[in-house]
């Protein structure tokens, strides 16, 4: 558990030294001295939860904020779907919030496949039970509220992929 977290902590501090521009570290976060250290929850899946991003960044313009997802292993599927969830609502609240996107950064091998999955529960690929509104949401989101990028370890730069 501690190495997981340690691995974990190790690859945020990574995304943190590539991040362009002012970012909060996943430390600065949890001490809640972030902007946004958290979003609240209430889903009829998942009840009451609360999101926490592993890191925030300012937008180069710095009105705005990129909440930070670091992806150092393969997300279950039950944490996917609390993810799209929070992300609905993310997306929903987003000039509350003062959100410009969500970026998911593949650190390790294991995660490559993130965007692949995030755009086919997006777009709603395998089901046929999901609202128009719920759609029409989804496909909005994966319009750009959504990103996915790579960490470049030797040159500790993000690259970004596509959806």
């Amino acid at each position: 558990y501690l190495r997981h977290e340690h691995a974990h902590r190790t690859m945020c501090n990574s995304v943190f030294c590539a991040l362009e521009g002012a970012a909060f570290s996943e430390l600065e976060v949890r001490a809640n001295e972030a902007p946004l250290t958290f979003v609240e929850v209430d889903s009829s899946d998942f009840g009451v939860f609360k999101k926490i991003p592993d890191l925030i960044a300012k937008t180069s313009d710095k009105t705005k904020l990129i909440w930070v997802e670091v992806e150092n292993e393969y997300r279950s599927s039950k944490d996917l779907e609390k993810m799209l969830v929070a992300m609905r609502v993310m997306y929903q609240n987003r000039e509350k919030f003062q959100l410009s996107h969500v970026l998911f950064v593949v650190t390790n091998d294991g995660a490559t496949n993130i965007g692949s999955r995030l755009r086919e529960r997006l777009l709603h690929e395998r089901e046929t039970g999901a609202s128009v509104l719920l759609k029409r949401l989804d496909k909005e989101i994966l319009g750009g509220f959504v990103r996915v990028a790579t960490l470049d370890h030797e040159h500790m730069v993000l690259r970004a992929v596509a959806l």
